[in-house]
């Protein structure tokens, strides 16, 4: 895959707007975003690395003299492609599943054409994008250019997208994390917004990057879900990307493969199994990514995070 949006400085400046973050350097090219803990110590995250990047000697000690100057306990990297880091001085180096970015994703090829796109989903999404289209659903394309002339649209999205975490479990940013998306984003971010009549029941969130076209935040009203709208508002985005000459199309995140039973189905009791359900609708192929590396620098302070992490989840 090519390069990944969260590897770029339109990203860094968006985690800078981020509370305990604040603060992102650029690296032999490399994106590095300061992640706060108590008492002034820090992390440090290089998410989705790869896309011919390369993580050699020069970054690794301007990595390190960073590290030192904020007090940094560990870098945690989530790379796309394996990566072998050495490293001197007794860094300890280790591995891990904890990662923000998912470790499995869904992509299209968008090098298909329309109709082929259609006929490798499954049924059902094809039957779902119909039933939007005749329920009347209108989708409208908002980005940091017009939003203020659909503020109201906006608002009533996030409200919407606050239902959706409540409802499906995940934490939501304040609203205006979504406005510096935007802002910072420019004219490679949309917000897609699907109405029943003049009422908005759901949007998602999309970033146009380095090729590939990433659905990044979705939202949902639970009461209009007969409408189907989830499905014509991903189509109408997986079109757009292919206007833009976008070459993928990534759902971010489905259930791990670890979750899944020896039918080679995502379990049913993961937390992400209805989303992977629905996202496995519009066919494409999956992707795994490694696991995590976590370059320890302070290891009395790691090891006080990890217990901390444990204890939390208890």
């Amino acid at each position: 895959m090519t390069r990944s949006f969260f590897q770029v400085e339109e990203f860094g400046r968006l985690q800078e707007s981020v509370p305990n973050r604040g603060r992102y350097w650029l690296i032999e090219g490399i994106l590095v975003v300061r992640q706060g803990l108590p008492r002034g110590r820090c992390w440090l995250w290089v998410p989705g690395t790869g896309g011919g990047q390369v993580i050699g000697a020069a970054f690794l000690r301007e990595l390190g003299k960073i590290a030192k100057k904020e007090r940094a306990v560990f870098c945690r990297i989530e790379p796309l492609k394996e990566l072998k880091l050495n490293t001197k001085d007794g860094v300890l180096i280790t591995m891990t599943r904890e990662r923000y970015l998912p470790q499995d994703t869904l992509v299209l090829d968008l090098e298909l054409s329309e109709d082929d796109l259609l006929k490798q989903m499954k049924p059902k999404g094809r039957y779902n994008i119909k039933i939007a289209e005749k329920h009347g659903i209108r989708i409208q394309q908002i980005n940091t250019f017009n939003l203020k002339d659909h503020a109201r649209d906006f608002d009533a999205w996030y409200e919407i997208l606050i239902g959706t975490g409540e409802r499906d479990g995940f934490g939501i940013h304040k609203k205006d994390f979504y406005k510096n998306l935007l802002a910072a984003f420019g004219n490679k971010a949309a917000l897609f917004l699907a109405y029943d009549k003049e009422k908005v029941i759901g949007g998602i969130l999309i970033i146009f990057e380095g090729g590939t076209a990433t659905y990044y935040y979705g939202a949902s009203d639970h009461e209009a879900r007969k409408c189907m709208a989830s499905y014509l508002l991903q189509w109408t985005a997986i079109r757009e990307a292919k206007k833009r000459g976008m070459k993928h199309y990534d759902f971010l995140g489905i259930a791990p493969a670890a979750a899944r039973g020896d039918s080679g189905e995502h379990a049913k009791n993961h937390p992400w199994a209805g989303v992977t359900d629905f996202k496995k609708k519009f066919g494409g192929r999956e992707v795994h990514y490694p696991e995590a590396i976590v370059i320890v620098y302070d290891k009395f302070w790691y090891w006080l995070y990890r217990l901390a992490k444990i204890f939390r989840k208890k």
